[in-house]
């Protein structure tokens, strides 16, 4: 199987590299373009080493076929091979790029982007101000009751016993979660950060936070339930979870 990469150039010129095997389209093209790196290249027509700039490159596509193609221009100085009607058919630039962009991501990433893929358990990860005897107050006799009425295990990580680095166990319960319940009480970037990560992933996510709390320019265009006793949060909480719960 062969690999051909076109670039094209902020001039309009293109940068071809053709018949290769994968990882050498990747390295020499692909991964310096998805990372926007500097790196010496062959100029195409001297032959000389010279330091180029992957980010002037406009456009970047990836095909495969079984046979050799030649590099040869169309009138209008772009390549043949772009220019024919089933060159599409050919097209492989997702494939490859995803294959790059999962290649930088740390094991630990990996493994909880996995979780994510995987079915979810039917628990409720509550991200909140800890060590806050309001909130704790409201965890005990709020959240985790009403998470437990609908057949949902309440997830808190500082009531988890658990060995391990705190940080890898919140993401991986959050990607292990059907539910992401977030309150945003006190303001704490930790919790905007989890909160970020659940959305990220695509979590169903309940976003709670008690009146007269600030939030957020950057949430505040998404629906929250705003409480004030415990009793208002649990009558809203039970309608939130009876609306998504039928999902």
């Amino acid at each position: 199987m062969f690999y051909h990469c076109f670039a094209r150039q902020l001039d309009n010129q293109w940068y071809v590299l053709l018949n290769k095997d994968k990882d050498r389209v990747i390295k020499e093209v692909v991964d310096p373009f998805v990372h926007g790196q500097i790196k010496n290249i062959t100029h195409a027509t001297t032959g000389k080493q010279i330091l180029f700039n992957f980010k002037t490159l406009v456009t970047v596509s990836v095909y495969r076929t079984k046979k050799r193609i030649s590099k040869t221009l169309n009138e209008k100085g772009i390549p043949t091979f772009i220019a024919s009607d089933e060159c599409h058919k050919f097209d492989c630039t997702d494939e490859v790029v995803e294959e790059v962009r999962s290649s930088h991501v740390s094991p630990r990433i990996r493994s909880i982007l996995e979780m994510n893929v995987s079915s979810s358990k039917k628990q409720m990860f509550v991200i909140m101000n800890l060590n806050d005897k309001l909130m704790d107050s409201t965890y005990d006799v709020v959240i985790e009751p009403v998470a437990k009425e609908f057949g949902l295990e309440p997830v808190r990580i500082d009531k988890r016993q658990d060995s391990g680095r705190i940080d890898d166990q919140i993401l991986a319960h959050i990607a292990q979660s059907k539910f992401v319940l977030s309150d945003l009480t006190g303001e704490r970037p930790n919790c905007y950060y989890e909160t970020g990560f659940a959305h990220a992933l695509g979590k169903e996510l309940i976003l709670t936070i008690k009146k007269g709390s600030v939030i957020h320019f950057d949430l505040r265009g998404y629906r929250f339930i705003e409480w004030e006793t415990d009793k208002e949060l649990k009558g809203e909480l039970i309608k939130r979870l009876n609306v998504i719960c039928k999902k």
